[in-house]
């Protein structure tokens, strides 16, 4: 992750100003090999996150998959959950940076998912990109799926939502996204600030891009994406994130797109946010939502009916034609059930559909 000079170690500071030198000697000799060592250089962490594992981690099921070459390191809470929801960290950053949500979030039912991705913590590997990290992803979800719930930071929010946007998914479906790498071409633009390389190698760095992926830079945007994704969406952003500015998702939030909810935090930067204790409950707030109606709407021992009136001793209404208002005993709401006189809040398969979007199942 980029940092600010002022706050690097002397030698950090060493370290850059050689790096520095030797881009622009590299530089003055080809734009193409600068270019090359720069994108190799702007895709290979500096730092991997191997602290000792938080006490939650002690109780978790190990788990690893294969991603291209990677061996790919994660871990699993409360198999078996009502629902599942996968947590996504972002650059030079770890899942066991994430360990407050795991708790909270294993009360309320869910099962938990948290991978380091390649290059990073205690996977394999030594570099990551876009679609390197996207595939991660995919390939959890097609292995230990279906996840229909995501939580995700920085760059982790440009990969999940790339996934995504190539996943089948519905409106149940739940993404938050915590200060996410809005736009490629800023990281692009802040990383060639930060190493004072010279503009001149910047058409080459991105025809490497191109050449790699098959799409130009400013393809690879969480706004571009969310075209696509049709997820209930929490964005969380600070005012003072200096590695993925707010100018970047005003344009969005301004859309004020009916899937999407934001949320402006101010002085809590671009690490802190996601250890904030308001934006965790909020986080979890907004997970528990939608969860907390489907479990109330699979007890089994809180039945549909019509208002004042006792159930009808006839189950098999097959033929009837009339549209009736039925009742939930657990929510006490009113829902209109088409032409059915009789259907119990059940768990099992799902074939009819609340007008909300839930589901429950028929009496039989």
């Amino acid at each position: 992750m980029l940092r600010s000079f002022a706050s690097m170690k002397l030698s950090q500071r060493i370290a850059l100003r050689y790096i520095r030198t030797k881009f622009r000697l590299l530089s003055a000799i080809s734009k193409r090999k600068a270019a090359e060592k720069a994108f190799e250089l702007f895709c290979t962490p500096q730092y991997r996150n191997k602290k000792k594992l938080p006490k939650i981690f002690e109780s978790a099921e190990n788990l690893q998959l294969k991603v291209e070459s990677s061996a790919v390191k994660g871990w699993r809470w409360n198999a078996g959950g009502e629902r599942k929801v996968l947590i996504i960290h972002g650059y030079e950053s770890s899942a066991i940076n994430f360990d407050r949500y795991v708790k909270p979030l294993i009360k309320k039912g869910y099962e938990v998912l948290a991978f380091d991705a390649p290059g990073h913590g205690r996977s394999g590997g030594k570099q990551i990109n876009a679609p390197l990290y996207r595939s991660t992803i995919k390939e959890i979800n097609k292995r230990f799926g279906p996840v229909k719930s995501f939580m995700a930071h920085s760059f982790g929010g440009l990969a999940v939502s790339l996934a995504l946007e190539e996943t089948s998914h519905t409106s149940d479906y739940r993404l938050v996204l915590i200060a996410p790498a809005t736009e490629t071409v800023t990281a692009i633009d802040s990383f060639f600030s930060f190493l004072k390389l010279d503009p001149a190698i910047r058409p080459e760095f991105e025809k490497i891009i191109i050449r790699r992926s098959g799409v130009s830079p400013d393809w690879f945007s969480v706004k571009r994406a969310m075209k696509h994704i049709k997820a209930q969406v929490l964005w969380v952003h600070d005012e003072d994130d200096e590695i993925t500015p707010l100018k970047d998702v005003l344009e969005l939030k301004n859309k004020q797109l009916p899937n999407m909810k934001f949320v402006i935090t101010k002085g809590l930067g671009h690490r802190r946010i996601y250890r904030d204790n308001k934006v965790t409950r909020q986080i979890v707030d907004f997970f528990m939502k939608f969860l907390t109606a489907i479990l109330l709407l699979l007890i089994s021992s809180s039945c549909l009916k019509k208002k004042n009136e006792p159930m009808p001793a006839n189950n098999n209404t097959s033929n009837s034609t009339t549209a009736n208002k039925y009742y939930c005993l657990a929510l006490g709401d009113s829902y209109t059930i088409g032409d059915r006189h009789n259907c119990c809040c059940q768990p099992g398969a799902f074939p009819h559909q609340l007008r909300f979007g839930y589901f429950i199942n028929w009496c039989k």
